[in-house]
């Protein structure tokens, strides 16, 4: 699974006011697990900017102020949604672009989807392990399970930000990495440090051969640039 970004907005916008989602469920007969999912993602979308929306006024308007401060309010409301469709769409942005990922690669993977109240479901037919990279060169594996649920979690107190909790998402060590990082603390006891630890690794590295570990392989990508000034001690 490559995680990718999608270059397109959904049709209820973030900047537009729009019917709230949360009414009859779309029909899915006849439609296969991807066309479900792009479904059930967009309308996922425009439910979180619609609390978005209702969390702002709920902050922002208060009915028993007299009309002189009603422009303070309307200010505040604008910086309000400002702020929060701005952070939910960054939010979006990345379960869209995970699930992009596999529909890109492993569609057939796809069971079913569905938006139940706040929250969404994806169902796959198999766990699912795939890796992703940072700009920064930084490897990781990352593990779906069968049931994947992205939960939108609204605050009774409206200064409290929207949350999405998410369940069925894994992000496991690479193979091997805790047994070495154990070790390593078994080893050097209170001398455990970065640059014993570094001093340690480089005489050991060998033990994890470049073709067949992707632990050598990011710590390779890495010492470039980044390992010797980390380690390094002040």
């Amino acid at each position: 699974v490559t995680v990718s970004g999608m270059g397109q907005c959904y049709p209820c916008g973030f900047n537009l006011w729009s019917p709230s989602p949360r009414a009859a469920p779309k029909e899915t007969d006849g439609k296969d697990g991807q066309e479900i999912l792009l479904e059930q993602l967009e309308s996922f979308g425009c439910l979180g900017a619609t609390l978005v929306r209702e969390a702002a006024a709920e902050y922002s308007f208060d009915s028993s102020l007299d009309d002189e401060e009603w422009e303070q309010q309307w200010l505040r409301w604008k910086m309000a949604i400002d702020v929060g469709e701005e952070m939910w769409s960054a939010a979006f942005q990345l379960i869209e672009a995970l699930l992009q990922g596999v529909m890109d690669h492993l569609p057939q993977a796809i069971n079913h989807a569905e938006l139940d109240g706040a929250s969404l479901k994806v169902f796959f037919n198999e766990e699912l392990l795939g890796e992703f990279a940072t700009r920064s060169r930084m490897g990781a594996q990352i593990r779906l399970e069968k049931e994947l649920r992205f939960i939108l979690s609204v605050p009774t107190d409206s200064w409290r930000p929207l949350i999405v909790e998410v369940i069925g998402l894994d992000f496991p060590a690479l193979p091997r990495a805790v047994e070495l990082r154990e070790d390593l603390l078994k080893t050097l006891g209170s001398d455990f440090s970065r640059s014993a630890a570094f001093k340690c690794w480089q005489e050991r590295k060998e033990e994890f051969p470049l073709q067949s570990s992707k632990l050598r392989r990011v710590h390779e990508s890495l010492a470039q640039y980044y390992l010797p000034a980390y380690v390094a001690e002040k």
